[in-house]
Parts: C-alpha cells; structure tokens; sequence
C-alpha cells in the first residue's frame, strides 16, 4: 500500500514552489498553468488541475530551475517520484539548443533548520552538488508519459525536496506525486499483522511476526505466525494460521477483516469444531461465548462430552399384587411415564427390613432386572411385608438419592387355612384320532381360571405350549401319533402344578413317575435324560398298556358317534357338546374377540363334539379379508364407501369433526385444488380439534397459541353437487389413521368457506420435492429413497388392509414432510372431478377420468379398478422417485401411450437406478394381474433395502409366483371339498391376513416361504426356527387345517422355489417330525 506526502492533483493553496534561471535573470521561465484530466471524469473537483509549463528552447544556453516545496518523509525508508508529463519534439528549423530530455533532482536534509529559507542564484550555484541527479527523462508516449523514480532516503533523513532542471525543452509537469511503500495493518486467517514501512531497496522482504486476533488460539500449537512484506507494500502469509477458540465463530467484516464472535446464549461451539454454533442439546443450558453445554439442575451427563443429558426414570407405574398365598406373592407393575431420556431401563425390588423379610426369596433373582414382574417365595403365613420397587438406569448412580423415586406397596399374606388349593385328578377325559381332552379336578368349585401346559416328552429344544382357559377342560388336536405328549394343570398364578400325565396316540395314557410341586425357577420341567429313563420305563409297561387302552377304546367306541355322523354342532345335547364361546384366552385382544375360532374351539370343545365342523358353517369360515380378526378390535376397521349413505352429510357426521369457524384461519394460499385453493393457516390449540391431534401437528405459531395446519376451501358459488363431493373426501380421509396416510384434523361446514383441515406438510408434494433437489443438484441416498418408498407402500398396504382402492397414486398424490416422511393423500379425486388448466385431457371412458400414465392397463380398457392396479401405479411411483419427479412417459399423447403398454413397452431404468427398485417396479408393471406382487409383499422387499441397503443395487430376478399346496400335512382329517362356488384359494399373504397373522409374512418371505406349498412342509419346529412364537405356529395351524384341500392319492407335484418333487402321503419318505406343533 502507498502513503502519499504529496500529491500536485489534489494540492490547493500556495505551492510555495520556487524557480530561478541560471544563465539569465528571468524569474518567468516556468509557468503554472491548468488543465482538465479527462481520467477524473465527473469528478468536477479534481477535473482542472495544475501544471507547470516551460518552454525556452529559443533562449542561449538555458538552465532553468523548478523546486518543489520541501516534504516530511515521516517514517519512509525510500520515497518514490511519479511524474506525468509531456514534451514537444523538437524540429529541424528550431533553435540548435532544443532538447528533448529534462533533469530530475533530490536533496535530502536531517532537520528543518537545514532546509533553505530561499533558493538564491548566488548561493545555489555552490550548493548546486549537494542535489542529487535522480534521472534524466524524456517522453515515452505520443500523449502522455508517466515515470516513476524510486529513492532510498539516508540514515536520519527527515525532509526531501525536488528540483527540475530543462535545458532548452518545451515541457508540461502535469503531476507530480511522492510517496512511500507500506505493508499496512492486516488479518488473514485469524492472524493479526502490525504495520511494517518496505526496506530502502526493492529487493528487501521483511519478515513480520503475527499474533492471533482476539479470542483465537493457532491451529497448530509451535507453528510460528509469519508474514512477508514485500518491496511493493503488499504482505503474504507464509506459515500459521489461527482458529477461533470453543464458544466463538468466525465473522467476516469488510473493515476490520475476520474475527471471532462469541455464540450466542442457549448455543455453544466446541473446542477445534468446524462446524457453526450449535444449539444446547435437551437439559442443558450456556451463556454466550461456552464451549460447551451445562446439565440443568437434576440433569446429569454420562456419554460424549456435548451430548444431552439426562435424568433417573420417576417411579414405576401402578405397583399391584396378585397370587397372594400364603408363603408367596406376585408383583407386577408399569414403566414409568419418565425414563429420563434413556433407552436403558431396569429394576430393583427391595423388601423393606424388617423381622419377616430374611426368608423372602425373589425370582427373577436379578438385581437389575429387566422385566416388570416378580415372583415372591419364601413369605410367612399371616405377615405383613412391604415392597418397595425402583427404577433404574445409567444415571441413577449419579443422583444424590438414587432410590428416592420408587413405588411401594404393602399386603398381607394369607392364613394357611385360606391358602387356594392346588388342581388335582389330572385326567384324559376324551381321545380320538389326532387329538385328546383332559379333564381335572379343584375343591374350590369357584376358580375358574387354568394355566395348562403341554410338551413332548421327548424334545431337542425346550418347546412347549400354555394356555389360559376357565374350564376345567381343555382339549389338543393335532397331535401326532408318535410323539408321547406330556401335560400339567396349575390354578393361574398359583406356583404349584398339579401331577403331570403322559399320553401318546394309539397307546393311550403312559403311567410314569412325577414330582408334585415344581418351583418356578424349573423351567427345563423334564431334561433329555429322565425322558430317555421315563421311555424305558414305558417300554416295560408297553404291552399292559396297549392292551387296557384297546379294551377301554372299545368300550368307549360303542357309546361315542363315528367321525362320520360328527359333521355338525349338537346344540340341543348336554353342555359339554356346545362350544363356551365364553373362554378367556391370552389370544383375546382389547375387545374381547378371540384371535381364531378355530383355537377357541380346540380350547373349549370336549371331542364329543366335531372336530371340524362343516363346510360353510359359521366356524369354519375364514375372518373377514380387510384386516383380518383385528377388524374386530378395530385395529383394520373397513372401509366404508360415503356415497352409499342416502344422505352423504351422515357419513360426514360419522368420521369427521367439525370445527369452530373461529378456531381456525388463513395466512397465505400456498397451491390450488380441484375445488378450490389449498392454503396454509392455523388452528387454535385450545380448539377440541387441536387437543384430538397434539401429538403430531406442527407448531409455527408459537407465540400466537396456533398449530400449523393445511387448509382444503370450496370455490365460491360452487353447487350443492360440488360441495357434496368436495366433502366426500372428507369423509374418506376420517375413516384413515396410519403414519404414512394424512391425517383429517376436521371440516369447517357452519360458515363459508367451506374448509378440511388436515396436518401440514412442509416439503409439499414428493414430485416436486424430488425436482427441487434435483435442480439444486442435491441428490438423496438411495437408502433415503427406499425409506419414502417403504413408507409409501406401507400406507397403501393399510389401504388396502382397510379395502379402499386409491385409484389415483402418484407421486404428485404424495406429501413430504419436513423430516422427510411419505404420506398419501388426495382421496376421491378419481371420480370425475374437473381439471383445469391441465397440460393434457385425462383419458376418460363412461365418464370417468383416468391418469393415464399411471393406471394399469385393465383399469383403462375395462374400468377395472382393484389392488392390483394400485401396485401399477405404484410401480410408476417407483420409477418417478428414481427419476427425481420426471414425467412418466415424457411428452407421449395418452393414446400412444395406452398403445405402446399394450404392446409391451414399460418406462425404462433412469439414470444411476440401482436394480433392486427398477425391478421392483417391473414386477409391478405385470400384464397379468394376477402375477404382481401385494403391497404386503413390496412393504417386505422394501424393508430388506431399508435394513440392508447394499441389496438395493443386487438384481433380485423374477418375483417367486405365488404356487397353492393341494397337500394337508398335518395329520389324515382335511376339510370336506367346497362347492364350486366357495373362493379360490388364497395367496401365502393373504391367507396370513385372514388368520390374523399378516404381520409375519415377511419373517416368512425372508427364509423362502412364498406360498401355502412352502408354508404346509414346514414342521412346528421350523417355524419356530424362522421367530415365531408358538401361539403364532398354532394359528397357522389352525389356519392350513381348515383351508387346504385334501391330498391326492397318488400325491401331486408342487413347483415352489426350493425346487420340484412329489410328494407321496402314503409313502415312507414323508416328513416325520419328533415334536407337536406349538
């Protein structure tokens, strides 16, 4: 950088420049003059500058003298001369003293004294050595020249001066400016550099030291801050550089350069992050300028140093007792409403000292204990105890009173006298081909609540099955011929089973000896080696056993009907031929519907009634197909069309909520709808409506007590027609609840406009979504796109749970929002709604509009709209996602591309598609409807990429078609052959569906079970090998009894995806499995 100490173009006032001429005495030889500088351009106060002119080349021997002023050097170590001027050249018929060049001097002096008052021709003529010649200079440039001297200035040098000497030139000084280089004050990369003034020579380079600004420590400790000066004033970082230290951010300001600002309250930044001030994670607080965040009082911190922090959980929930007796007691409580933002959580279960609590035994014995129960032994009759339980985790240990948040509870253990006596008489009550009953005794002919247990005597893995029953009955089929089962009966949460008794089909009851009483901690009941003794023992007694159980077969069979008279229900006999449709079972849900007739039959039913009832008797069929047995408890309640109510606002009273005009209000339309606009607004938290959905609407507006809302409103003027059908899909929209489905917040009917409120989703639709990112070049991850695809099918899947075909999917049909969550909207729009301002007319037959590019192909020709054609659409949902919002089928007419299908063509993979999803979408994509895959299927295939994401870009081939087992491989009793008119069987899917077990297809899918072939070779044992549990395997097995037709007799041929075999159910290559199905 240049600091000026003289500048002619902006000097005003008095020069003080002084001249003389040595071979003459005129004091006129150099003239000042102006002249406009037409580089200054609008500047007008600079626009006429001075000048000094001269012009003696007719003069003899001229030598005439121009002197600056004189001027401090402050503190410059060498000054620089920057003359403008212009010459005339001289010609041939001027004066032979013409000249060309001029002479530049300096003279420097050491102190003001020094510097001459007046330049006097006498003395100057002696003193004339002491000026220095610092150039001769001559013009360059046909306008003007401009040279620039450099000097360097003596040790001690305070004042310079200039002088101008011509010789017979004609000469314009139009400028004349001094100054000297300096490296000013600067900051780079947090570094701060002092002012330096450049060396006497161009050459010199000075090395400057730095310093870190304020609050900023060097990036790397023992690295030195230099800088370089160069000859020109410019400076150069060389080495070091600073950061700003934790709690503060680096700022730019045009001024002063970067520095560091300290973060503000609530936020911190950590010592050597990159990134900005972040916000104070939960339970914590700083004050400006932290490098880190404070736990609040009653907070504490255990994991990464900024982490949030946390608190010990509050007390657990609603501690009760249960199964008191007299030596023991049962505990059982709820989590607690705070587990102080944990995800560990355990439990201590203390007995409060006192006299009775040394003998206490406490199972679980753990003293962290993960389960909410425990089971008290060891108590003494008549005694009062108190308990007391607490909660746990990491944090505990830190809190002053790690116990003082606990649940205590106090009760009385009962009297020897009034101890509940134990089940007794444990005996076979019934048997038949593949099943048996048992019947026991109780004193007290007022419980009826029964814990039974059966297992095989004989078992490779502790498999075993418990049910809840309030009979003294219970009743097993199923069962296989060579398996000896063993079984055992308790009062439920009584500790004490009764006699246990052993039975095998064909051999009647096996007499073996038992322990009575089995504390609870015997949970292996028989280990391999007393089975293995328990079998040699009944090989001793084989033949006596057989032979009493031929004899009492015999005489049993001549009072019992045939399996063949046994088609149908006797309810006009004695009770135990009628089914207690009353028994509780722990497959009961919430509202009291069991999860299956078939196992309430099995588990109530004594075998003097059927075993398999008739074909088309109410216990034989099937749940309903949408949501299975759960529609029942609600859980997939059915659709209900609105149109089919006479009067359509019935349907609007019974699934939506109307809310108060005045609860509601308009901020700004963000869109436009088939009926009107779509605009963005609030809804009043005190409003009933807000308290229904607090859990998941957003808030924008908090000051103003308001959640954030979208608004759906009817076009002004619009007919009574139109405002039926804009609040049809009202009507739909209420009767949905599901994560990945918007959600009805309620409709506003008493004003105008008419209005449906539903959740706001920020990202808008997922097309639009996709076309932003991609034109910002922001690309989603794959596993991302799977998410919203996986989130997608899982809401249509619930759709179609529901039985509501959507009939419009596509990705413009689709919300995003704000954290990146899929769900489906716009319902109804599908039945003939107008379309203005569209780019193209929608294909329309018998009145109807269809999305062309998004519907499949018997949709259009046949108006067929089911499941399956939603999964076409959904497959275009696909390749729209993978395309980031492109337009299917580009700019196709609807007719070519209705042409193009049919002949078939499909949307090829966009670019970078990895495999796995555009081969999803092919099978989608399927002529024959039949052969697509269920949304239950694409929901499981989806999920493998959400868990795996490195299948998506493996090919997963052909999708396995879904192939029916014609073989009962469960034992010889099979439902009699349906009319013709009875249902095709069902898929592997929705046979789950129907039994209530659609949630593990995808268990099964993912260890090759594709269909009910698949499904009926695996044994019990297998499908507790996959992770079902065992009332899950009984289901099934309910499920394969009463749905699959009976074998062949020459067997049959399956093609499943383990291959092609026969299998022949007379033949000895036929699967045997040690085990019953659990």
């Amino acid at each position: 950088m240049s600091k000026v100490l003289f500048d002619l173009s902006k000097t005003s006032g008095d020069l003080k420049f002084e001249q003389l001429s040595l071979n003459h005495d005129r004091d006129d030889v150099w003239m000042e003059e102006t002249w406009r500088n037409p580089s200054n351009g609008d500047d007008e106060k600079h626009a006429n500058q001075r000048t000094f002119v001269t012009c003696n080349f007719d003069m003899e021997n001229p030598s005439n003298w121009l002197f600056t002023s004189p001027f401090d050097v402050l503190d410059a170590n060498r000054v620089y001369l920057e003359l403008l001027f212009n010459t005339r050249d001289c010609e041939p018929t001027m004066s032979v003293t013409c000249k060309e060049t001029f002479l530049v001097y300096m003279k420097q002096y050491k102190s003001q004294e020094s510097i001459e008052k007046k330049i006097v021709k006498s003395s100057f003529k002696n003193s004339k050595k002491s000026w220095q010649n610092i150039g001769r200079l001559a013009r360059k440039n046909l306008n003007m020249t401009r040279e620039t001297i450099g000097i360097p200035l003596e040790e001690g040098t305070k004042f310079i001066r200039f002088a101008f000497e011509e010789q017979g030139i004609c000469l314009s000084l139009l400028n004349i400016r001094v100054y000297y280089r300096v490296c000013e004050e600067f900051v780079d990369k947090l570094v701060s550099f002092d002012r330096h003034v450049t060396g006497k020579h161009d050459s010199d380079l000075h090395y400057l030291q730095g310093s870190c600004v304020k609050n900023a420590i060097p990036s790397i400790p023992g690295v030195e801050l230099k800088a370089l000066c160069m000859s020109n004033g410019r400076p150069m970082l060389t080495s070091g550089e600073c950061e700003c230290k934790g709690g503060f951010i680096m700022r730019n300001d045009t001024r002063g350069g970067p520095r560091c600002e300290p973060c503000p309250s609530g936020t911190f930044r950590a010592e050597g992050s990159k990134q900005g001030c972040r916000t104070c994670p939960s339970n914590t607080l700083s004050n400006s300028g932290q490098d880190k965040c404070y736990c609040k009082p009653g907070f504490y911190r255990i994991d990464e140093t900024h982490g949030a922090c946390h608190s010990a959980p509050s007390k657990p929930l609603n501690l009760v007792h249960s199964a008191i007796t007299a030596t023991s007691a049962r505990l059982t409580w709820e989590e607690p409403v705070n587990r102080g933002g944990r995800k560990e959580i355990w439990y201590e279960v203390k007995c409060l000292k006192n006299i009775n609590c040394d003998s206490v035994i406490i199972t679980p014995s753990e003293k962290k204990l993960s389960t909410r129960y425990v089971q008290i032994n060891g108590l003494k009759p008549s005694s009062e105890y108190t308990f007391l339980v607490v909660a746990k985790n990491l944090i505990s240990e830190y809190t002053p009173d790690p116990d003082s948040q606990n649940a205590v509870i106090d009760f009385t253990t009962k009297a020897m006298d009034e101890d509940v006596k134990p089940v007794s008489n444990l005996r076979i009550d019934a048997a038949q081909k593949d099943g048996l009953t048992i019947s026991w005794s109780v004193i007290d002919s007022n419980l009826n609540d029964f814990e039974v247990e059966v297992r095989p005597a004989i078992a490779k893995r502790r498999s075993f099955e418990t049910r809840h029953i309030n009979t003294t009955y219970a009743t097993f089929i199923g069962l296989k011929d060579d398996v000896v089962y063993k079984f055992r009966v308790r009062v439920r949460d009584d500790l004490r089973w009764s006699d246990s008794i052993s039975y095998q089909l064909g051999r009647g009851q096996i007499h073996t000896p038992e322990s009575v009483n089995v504390d609870i901690g015997d949970s292996a009941f028989w280990n391999q080696a007393g089975s293995a003794l328990l079998l040699v023992i009944a090989g001793i007694l084989i033949i006596i056993a057989i032979a009493l159980c031929m004899i009492v077969m015999q005489r049993r069979s001549k009072n019992r009907k045939q399996m063949s008279d046994l088609d149908v229900l006797d309810t006009y006999k004695q009770d135990s031929m009628t089914p207690d449709y009353h028994t509780t079972s722990r497959h009961l849900n919430s509202s009291g519907v069991p999860t299956n007739l078939h196992e309430q039959l099995r588990s109530s039913t004594k075998l003097n009634a059927p075993l398999i009832p008739s074909f088309g008797s109410p216990i034989s069929q099937p749940p309903p197909y949408y949501g299975g047995t759960q529609a029942a408890s609600g859980k997939y309640k059915t659709y209900v069309d609105p149109t089919t109510y006479e009067d359509p606002y019935q349907a609007l009273i019974e699934f939506t909520f109307d809310i108060d005009p005045r609860d509601v209000f308009i901020t700004q339309v963000i869109g436009g709808g088939e009926f009107g606009d779509v605009c963005l607004g609030g809804l009043s938290r005190s409003s009933q409506a807000a308290s229904r959905g607090s859990n998941t609407m957003n808030r924008m507006f908090e000051n103003d007590q308001y959640e954030t809302v979208a608004i759906k409103t009817l076009k002004a003027g619009s007919g009574a027609k139109a405002k039926a059908e804009f609040l049809t899909e009202a009507s739909i929209m209420g009767q949905f609840s599901h994560p990945n489905v918007i959600r009805l917040i309620g409709v506003v009917t008493s004003s105008e406009p008419v209005m449906i409120v539903t959740e706001y989703m920020a990202n808008g639709s997922l097309d639009q979504f996709l076309r932003h990112h991609d034109a910002n070049g922001e690309k989603l991850e794959w596993s991302k796109i799977s998410e919203m695809l996986y989130a997608i099918a899982s809401g249509m899947k619930y759709l179609t749970d529901m039985g509501y075909v959507h009939r419009d999917l596509a990705a413009r049909n689709v919300l995003v929002d704000s954290e990146l969550r899929c769900k489906i909207a716009d319902f109804g729009l599908s039945r003939g709604v107008r379309n203005e301002g569209s780019i193209e007319p929608e294909y329309t037959t018998n009145g109807g509009k269809i999305p062309v590019r998004w519907t499949a192909p018997e949709a259009i020709t046949h108006r067929k709209f089911t499941t399956s054609s939603d999964v076409w659409s959904f497959g275009v949902v696909i390749w729209e996602a993978c395309s980031y919002g492109e337009r299917p089928y580009w700019d196709w007419t609807n007719q070519k591309v209705i042409s193009e299908i049919m002949n078939g063509y499909r949307l090829p993979p966009p670019m970078d598609c990895p495999m796995g999803l555009y081969r999803i979408s092919q099978w989608c994509w399927k002529m024959e409807r039949h052969e697509r895959p269920t949304f239950t299927q694409l929901v499981a295939m989806l999920h493998k990429f959400v868990l795996q994401p490195t299948l998506i870009e493996n090919d997963p081939g052909e999708l396995p078609k879904r192939i029916m087992s014609t073989i009962n491989s469960y034992g010889a009793i099979a439902v009699p052959t349906p009319p013709q008119s009875a249902p095709p069987m069902p898929s592997l899917d929705e046979f789950l569906r129907s039994i209530g077990l659609n949630h593990v297809y995808g268990t099964l899918v993912s260890n090759n079970v594709h269909n009910l072939s698949d499904l009926a070779q695996m044994s019990p044992l297998d499908l507790l090998a996959c992770g079902l549990i065992s009332q899950e395997c009984s289901v099934i097995r309910d499920g394969l009894n009463g749905r699959l037709t009976p074998p062949s007799s020459a067997g049959s041929v399956h093609t499943t995806t383990r291959g092609t075999r026969t299998i022949n159910p007379n033949s000895s290559t036929m699967r045997r499995d040690e085990g019953f199905f659990v």
